[in-house]
């Protein structure tokens, strides 16, 4: 299959790009700002790399008519914190964006749009589990935004045939995540305990939102994109609801000697509060996706990457420092 990611350097495009390419699939990352970096080295000679704002129609439609991609995942889009403090540019990039891709999408023939969406279209009035047919009252930024993206994707779907798919994601956490607001204390609280440094954590111990591991994610989108028929156009990703004391537990639990204090922070625990834990279960029927990674297999996993990276960081530097001794040759 040949894929377009819009965004594809971002923090879920990049393990996206390379669980596509593992699966044989061939790749076109289209993003404002690409980064070849973010990419594993032997995935980086496999895919095609091209400078793109989403809402440039005579850029985007030349790259879509030359790679002629059988399907778009479109992830380009301002998050959370960004989205509230700059709302007009988010409207701009998220509504604006999806309007393009889509109608290039039906203008090309391209066979499948893939969003993934966000929990944010919900708010903490409805009753959780959320059904995927809950009533959509967002109240922030981001997920206005992300309401309209799913409703003109599934208005494309009625009116033009163009077969769009998304699926709502709670917040996504993994290593590298060092953005996204409030629920950031997630990734943080594990990622830096692994890097040796402190944490101090602004939730409160009793904190709870869903969360779902960036591997769980990129299968959740995977397997929406390869599913040969999806009844509906968008679903729900539920994830795990641990509390913060029970992240912390587990870290200290794999690292002793971890320094994770709480700290809370009024406001970011009153944002916290807005996340509910969503239904997946047409998901899992329909698309045949399920978690894989519970807490204690996603807090190990996560810490086994960052050792990883920690290691391979410090033989690099080793041989720089080598060479530097060596002095020229």
């Amino acid at each position: 299959m040949r894929v377009l990611i819009t965004g594809g350097s971002g923090f879920i495009g990049s393990p996206l790009t390379e669980a596509l390419v593992s699966k044989g699939n061939e790749v076109l990352i289209y993003d404002a700002f690409p980064n070849a970096h973010s990419l594993k080295n032997d995935v980086i000679d496999k895919i095609e790399l091209v400078k793109g704002d989403v809402n440039s129609w005579t850029d985007l439609y030349d790259a879509v008519k030359r790679f002629s991609p059988d399907a778009i995942i479109h992830l380009a889009a301002f998050i959370s914190q960004h989205a509230e403090q700059h709302p007009l540019q988010a409207i701009e990039l998220n509504v604006g964006g999806t309007i393009t891709v889509l109608e290039i999408a039906k203008k090309l023939g391209v066979s499948k749009v893939i969003l993934p969406s966000t929990v944010a279209t919900f708010n903490s009035s409805v009753a959780a589990p959320i059904s995927d047919d809950a009533v959509q009252r967002p109240t922030t930024v981001y997920g206005i935004t992300k309401v309209f993206c799913e409703l003109w994707g599934t208005y494309s779907h009625d009116k033009y045939g163009v077969d769009f798919r998304a699926v709502r994601l709670p917040s996504v956490i993994g290593p590298g995540r060092t953005n996204g607001g409030a629920s950031v204390y997630a990734s943080l609280m594990i990622e830096m305990p692994a890097r040796g440094l402190a944490y101090e954590i602004h939730a409160a111990p009793e904190s709870s939102i869903p969360l779902l591991y960036i591997q769980d994610a990129v299968r959740a989108v995977v397997a929406l994109l390869e599913a040969k028929h999806s009844p509906k156009t968008v679903y729900n990703a539920s994830g795990i609801a641990p509390k913060a004391s029970e992240i912390a537990s587990e870290v200290k639990k794999q690292i002793p000697q971890a320094d994770v204090k709480f700290k809370p922070d009024a406001g970011v625990v009153q944002m916290l509060k807005q996340w509910q834990q969503m239904d997946s279960a047409s998901f899992e029927k329909d698309i045949g996706w399920s978690i894989s990674f519970p807490l204690e297999k996603l807090v190990a996993d996560f810490i086994g990457v960052i050792r990883k990276m920690n290691s391979s960081a410090n033989q690099e530097n080793a041989i720089l420092l080598e060479e530097a001794r060596a002095g020229p040759h």
